[in-house]
């Protein structure tokens, strides 16, 4: 049997399949395209579960794929084992509605024994129990010999899940020989032991199974094979580890090389964490290259604990300082040619890594100082368990995550408090979710369920027609609480025009909870009317404010302070002003579009940071979150560290430059296909309707959304970003803010450069030079006083020293400073200590009306009893104050300065006798 490289068998099976009319897809993305099911790709099948459903239409009726593949199930035993991996690739045979049992299986063999030349006698086959046709087919067309064809229940040679398509399978399994078994006469395909592996798994499926548990033939039938390439490498290469076939085992000697320790294919605490290591940066690699980033939840919390996880094995290992980036190269090298995206993201998926083992390496080794305190208290007692808050603190400051505690923890027969750390993160997430639970929108949404069941308020606000003239008013300003300006002169409530008011009804009004009848002046209340112009908060962007006002009667008004949505029904926060309300009433709305205008720039302007941040930081940008309203805009996306100042100038620049072209925003219904085939960016794993409003800008932007927008970029009027942060791991924020907004910060800045520009008596383009040369100035003058201080405290010291006291064999310095703080009291004892042995000192001052005493004993004379901290407690205590410390150096204080000669006296006496 020939060895044959990995590379090599993945070229090998994809061109036999493609001989015979397959369709050779490349891989999908590890992160599900539309399957909201998985978190990452853990089969060849399943991105292909929608042409098996028969939901979408395949590319071709036979596909040959070689998948990328994570499984995270088994974590826990990856490095313990030779077999287990995170992640792998799948080789798959499909066919939809095509070929059947028959071509599968010959075509099969055909490459096992002509293709790759696998031995005959030892391959074996299993079949379903009662699948005659798999086991004629084995037997009359590929030949193979009955007694090496085991015959299996349900449980392990027939797919299903639940109700639907489903079906028998067969599998092939190699013979490793006898040496595997475990020496039994009936060894076989299905025995306990190692002897029989099985690699290569044909689903046939040809059945629909229905909730009463009956079985239909389908029409179409359908293959689906899956071989593990890793698995068939072993095979090829006759090694027992996926961890020594040629492409991995090239990735374990770097590890190696990197840590100076030899590997010995052996069950040693080093060669798990080699392995460890090996696997796990292979997954990160693969990861990242797919768009991930480490974060706390989802995929992104996966790839940031097998980071961590590797980090710390290195540390294991001996490995100081970062190395997963520089081992994501060898990755890169044995498999970019294959995968085309992690080689042109090399330098990325680098950056990153270093990114994160640089983070984690902060806080790493306080975590593992902090875990070993743990684990030497506990040490030697029966049934240890580490508290869950401990856990919990380690993964909330230290950054080590529970599965990655554990595991540290089980090495020395540790457990954990699983149900106090689930309690302490609850316990945290709960407040997190109070804290955001604010004003009159908790409180409706506290009592949502009696808007529940009412008719759906029509939507009818994406396209307002302004009348100008009808809003005007002599009118004061308004301002919320916090200052936000609500009002303008002229232009508040720009109104509908009056036929569009016509027939808008009051459907619910709701005051503490409960429907009500009626509202009247002094009122806050929810209002619900069966269609409204107002928008209501969602997708980021703030609601709509305004007036609501009755046509006919009292003419009442209500004021509307914010607008949300309870599945279809609009709730309208509102204060009546005048007036009454009655359900039934028929009223007229106008919606502030001052505030409107200004939520639209905002809200475009989203758009555009996130195609210039995909542009200017690469294609892993996506968006995490945002909020717009009149104010401000807010951004989050992914990205693993903080913006530079040239990345945010270029963001900046390439927003105003799309403002400055003035690029029509056209707003579309379609459907989520249709968009997404128009370059859609669709975020945050949404289910679609069949409709969807796609906004596109220009040739730059094209996102699915339901905000209100401009009707072109040069509406927005200018850009600025205000401030770049992290929220969190893996996630960015960018504070930015639009239009006539840009004018506080302006003024201020102007009034600031021009009052500095008058402070330093220069023109503002001069300013910095005049600024820095007075710097410049302020610096000498520093060193020059410093160096001044310095000449005058060696005096100090000199005249301290000749004026010490004899006390038998050592000496004692005594000095009172008027204004010395106590750094430069402790400065002067130093300095003392430096210049002779055998001396005592005592240093005196008052500062800011108290007394400040520091003492200070040289080395050669702490062997003879004399200790700095009980000296100073004895002369505090003589002027009626405390202190102390160690025997080498102390201090203490004193509130009452007229006590000065009293402590001297102490001083004088301490050594007396």
């Amino acid at each position: 049997m020939k060895s044959v490289g990995l590379n090599e068998l993945r070229q090998m099976f994809r061109e036999f399949y493609t001989e015979r009319g397959h369709f050779a897809r490349a891989s999908f993305p590890l992160v599900p395209e539309k399957d909201k099911s998985l978190l990452l790709i853990n089969s060849g099948m399943a991105p292909l579960k929608s042409y098996f459903a028969g939901a979408e239409e395949p590319p071709a009726k036979r596909m040959t794929t070689c998948q990328k593949c994570i499984r995270t199930g088994d974590l826990d035993h990856i490095g313990y084992t030779a077999r287990h991996g995170t992640f792998f690739e799948m080789l798959g045979s499909f066919s939809f509605g095509d070929y059947f049992k028959r071509e599968s299986l010959v075509w099969g063999w055909e490459f096992m024994t002509e293709k790759l030349e696998l031995p005959v006698e030892r391959l074996w086959a299993s079949i379903y129990e009662e699948d005659e046709e798999a086991y004629d087919i084995w037997v009359k067309d590929v030949g193979i010999d009955p007694e090496r064809i085991v015959r299996m229940g349900k449980e392990d040679n027939f797919w299903e899940i639940g109700v639907g398509p489903c079906g028998p399978c067969s599998e092939v399994y190699f013979d490793r020989g006898e040496r595997y078994g475990c020496g039994s006469p009936d060894c076989k395909p299905g025995c306990e032991c190692d002897r029989y592996v099985e690699f290569w798994n044909h689903v046939f499926t040809q059945y629909s199974r229905d909730e009463a548990g009956n079985y239909t033939e389908l029409a179409h039938k359908n293959i689906d094979t899956g071989m593990g390439l890793e698995r068939l490498a072993c095979i090829m290469q006759d090694t027992d580890s996926i961890f020594d076939v040629d492409t991995i085992r090239g990735v374990l000697e770097q590890v190696c090389e990197i840590s100076g320790v030899k590997y010995k294919r052996g069950e040693a605490p080093s060669d798990v964490s080699i392995r460890i290591i090996t696997d796990h940066i292979r997954s990160v690699v693969f990861m990242i290259g797919d768009g991930i980033v480490p974060s706390n939840e989802g995929r992104g919390y996966v790839l940031k604990r097998l980071l961590r996880r590797a980090t710390v094995h290195g540390k294991k290992l001996g490995i100081s300082g970062v190395f997963l980036c520089d081992l994501a190269e060898k990755v890169i090298e044995t498999s970019g040619h294959e995968y085309v995206e992690i080689a042109e993201k090399r330098e990325y998926i680098q950056k990153l890594i270093r990114a994160e083992e640089e983070q984690f390496a902060v806080t790493i080794d306080q975590g593992l100082e902090m875990l070993g305190s743990h684990v030497a208290k506990l040490r030697g007692v029966r049934d240890a368990v580490l508290s869950g808050d401990m856990v919990f603190k380690l993964y909330d400051t230290y950054g080590f995550n529970p599965e990655l505690a554990r595991e540290v923890l089980s090495e020395h027969g540790i457990k954990v408090d699983e149900e106090g750390f689930d309690a302490a993160l609850r316990a945290q997430q709960e407040k997190a979710r109070q804290g955001q639970k604010v004003g009159d929108e908790a409180a409706w949404r506290a009592n949502e369920d009696v808007f529940k069941g009412g008719a759906a308020t029509e939507f009818v606000g994406y396209e307002l027609e302004v009348d100008f003239g009808s809003g005007v008013t002599d009118e004061v300003v308004e301002v919320d609480d916090d200052g936000n300006q609500l009002t303008e002169l002229g232009i508040f409530g720009g109104k509908w025009d009056k036929h569009l008011l016509k027939n808008i009804m009051v459907n619910q009004l709701v005051v503490d909870g409960v429907s009500v009848e009626e509202i009247s002046e002094g009122d806050t209340a929810a209002l619900v009317l069966d269609r409204t112009p107002f928008y209501a908060e969602g997708g980021g962007q703030a609601s709509d404010i305004g007036e609501i006002s009755t046509v006919s009667g009292d003419n009442a008004l209500a004021k509307v302070l914010s607008v949300t949505r309870v599945g279809s029904v609009f709730v309208h926060t509102v204060q009546v002003k005048s007036g009454k309300f009655a359900v039934g009433d028929e009223v007229q709305a106008s919606v502030n579009m001052l505030v409107r205008n200004k939520t639209a720039r905002n809200h475009t302007a989203t758009h555009l940071v996130h195609a210039a941040l995909a542009r200017v930081l690469g294609t892993h940008v996506r968006q995490a979150g945002s909020s717009v309203d009149a104010q401000s805009l807010r951004f989050d996306f992914t990205h693993f560290e903080a913006l530079g100042p040239v990345e945010l100038l270029m963001v900046e620049r390439m927003v105003n430059s799309a403002i400055d072209r003035f690029l029509p925003v056209i707003t579309s219904e379609t459907t989520a296909e249709e968009a997404k085939a128009r370059g859609a960016a669709a975020y945050f794993d949404e289910k679609y309707g069949d409709k969807v409003r796609l906004v596109e800008i220009g040739n730059v932007s094209a996102e699915l959304c339901g905000g209100t927008h401009v009707r072109n970029t040069g509406e927005i009027g200018g850009f600025k970003i205000t401030s770049e942060v992290s929220v969190g791991a893996g996630t960015r924020r960018i504070e930015a803010i639009t239009g006539t907004n840009l004018v506080p910060p302006l003024s201020l800045a102007e009034g600031t450069l021009s009052q500095l520009s008058e402070l330093f008596k220069a023109r503002p383009e001069g300013l910095m030079e005049k600024v820095s040369g007075f710097i410049e100035e302020m610096r000498k003058a520093k060193q020059a006083s410093a160096a001044s201080k310095k000449e005058k405290a060696g005096d100090i010291v000199a005249d301290l020293l000749a004026a010490a006291k004899e006390k038998g064999d050592f000496k004692l310095a005594l000095g009172v400073f008027d204004d010395m703080d106590v750094d430069g009291l402790r400065g002067l004892s130093d300095s003392l200590k430096a210049a002779s042995g055998g001396l005592v000192n005592v240093l005196i001052s008052t500062f800011e009306d108290k007394v400040t005493i520091v003492s200070s004993v040289t080395d050669d004379l702490l062997d003879r009893g004399i200790h700095a901290g009980k000296l100073v407690k004895e002369l505090a205590a003589a002027g009626g104050g405390g202190g102390g410390g160690k025997a080498d150096m102390a201090q203490a204080g004193v509130k009452d300065v007229s006590k000065v000669p009293d402590i001297l006296a102490a001083a004088e006496g301490y050594f007396e006798g």
